[in-house]
């Protein structure tokens, strides 16, 4: 299984039930809904003698609709809040799962939670934007 796929499965665990979390794609009519979309990143520390490298880095982006009512919007925002309080406290973590294993050694958050205003069915848009490092 590739590391994307593990680092989505792993991710989704921190989203409620309520939201549906889908892999590099999103329905714009969906309420409740988060697409995680993993851009690439630089690899770091490359070890000499093999080639190989002790540290990936992958941007990823979280783009997430509300339910088009208030109440749902403030209730959005808590549950955005609540995500990047407990992400970013992952470190040193592995994940794993029958088909293979990854290992999260830190997060950061790059930048805050972005209002993106209305989508093209009225539904409220944020997105939130995280560089993950693993191996």
């Amino acid at each position: 299984m590739s590391k994307y796929k593990l680092l989505f499965n792993y991710i989704k665990s921190y989203f409620p039930s309520e939201y549906r979390v889908t892999f590099g794609s999103q329905e714009e009519n969906r309420e409740n809904s988060v697409g995680v979309y993993f851009q690439g990143g630089k690899p770091i520390k490359k070890l000499v003698n093999d080639g190989s490298y002790l540290e990936n880095v992958v941007n990823v982006v979280f783009n997430v609709n509300s339910k088009k009512d208030y109440k749902a919007v403030e209730l959005c925002i808590e549950m955005l809040e609540d995500f990047v309080t407990k992400f970013n406290q992952v470190h040193d973590f592995t994940y794993s799962e029958e088909n293979g294993s990854v290992s999260i050694l830190y997060t950061e958050l790059f930048g805050d939670i972005n209002m993106l205003g209305f989508n093209g069915v009225g539904i409220p848009c944020y997105s939130l934007n995280y560089v993950i490092h693993y191996k």
